[in-house]
């Protein structure tokens, strides 16, 4: 009788244990996760602990921007010009994570701030600027779209308009380096549709609306001049001591090489360039 009740009490002690322990909720996590503003989320992880963190971007178009993580405050920007804000949670191998915070200018409709953050003693601090890549080189609008993001990469599509060229897209990759993004390459392979640039009609065809010397390099040697008016494809755009070059092809005379890009836009290369 002495050893049942023991044994009825052994298990009510490892019951109320039980009952009583704290529960550890464990973050279930895509790798790419939308994250409104005014909307809280309990489900992810954002700190990298792997637990459940809860997340909420507070936003009044022109009155406040602010972001807490588990109750905190961990990050505040000035949104006296903001009137949309944008944010996607991204998860990469080693649990690390980068919020993707991009905010539209209401004075002149431009993105203005657009930012991968990630999270460090308990603040949300920039991970990448991703307008930098642009070394000081004249862009007159910027936007970027996610295309994917990978197990140790995040490629982001940029929407740009270089001096002489204007309205272009093109394709960059961020891959993880320890807990940081780095650059993969420095020279970005230029996309097509037919929403960017309705003058292309998402062809890859330019009319040249002047003559361009093309080079064999970005500061290299002149191998070949364009006409006006003759048919060149823009296959690629290369940042670099503060300035934009194109890799073009003139597609009659077979030729292709670096023509660089003018830190304004008053000089149109060609008929299709498009600033708005």
């Amino acid at each position: 009788m002495k050893k049942t009740l023991l044994k009825y009490f052994t298990v009510a002690l490892i019951t109320i244990s039980t009952i009583s322990m704290p529960l550890t909720v464990k973050a279930a996590q895509k790798s790419n996760i939308s994250i409104r503003p005014n909307v809280a989320y309990s489900k992810y992880d954002i700190t990298g602990d792997g637990k459940a963190d809860k997340i909420r971007i507070n936003f009044k178009s022109e009155s406040y921007l602010n972001i807490e993580v588990n109750g905190k405050k961990s990050f505040s920007l000035n949104a006296q010009n903001i009137y949309l804000v944008n944010a996607d949670l991204y998860t990469l191998n080693g649990n690390k994570h980068f919020l993707k915070l991009k905010c539209q200018d209401i004075n002149n409709d431009h993105i203005d701030y657009d930012k991968l953050l990630t999270y460090k003693s308990g603040k949300l601090v920039s991970a990448v600027n991703l307008m930098s890549h642009r070394k000081g080189a004249f862009n007159a609008r910027h936007n970027s779209f996610t295309q994917k993001v990978g197990a140790n990469y995040i490629q982001i599509r940029m929407q740009s308009m270089p001096g002489g060229v204007g309205s272009i897209q093109y394709t960059i990759t961020y891959k993880l380096s320890g807990s940081s993004l780095k650059l993969s390459k420095t020279t970005y392979p230029v996309t097509y549709s037919k929403s960017y640039n309705p003058l292309l009609g998402g062809q890859n065809m330019w009319k040249c609306a002047k003559s361009l010397n093309i080079k064999n390099a970005p500061n290299g040697n002149i191998i070949y001049t364009t006409d006006a008016y003759e048919v060149c494809t823009v296959n690629k755009i290369k940042y670099s001591g503060g300035s934009a070059y194109i890799y073009i092809r003139a597609e009659d005379a077979d030729i292709s090489g670096w023509v660089r890009c003018p830190n304004s836009y008053t000089s149109r290369f060609f008929e299709e360039s498009l600033f708005i």
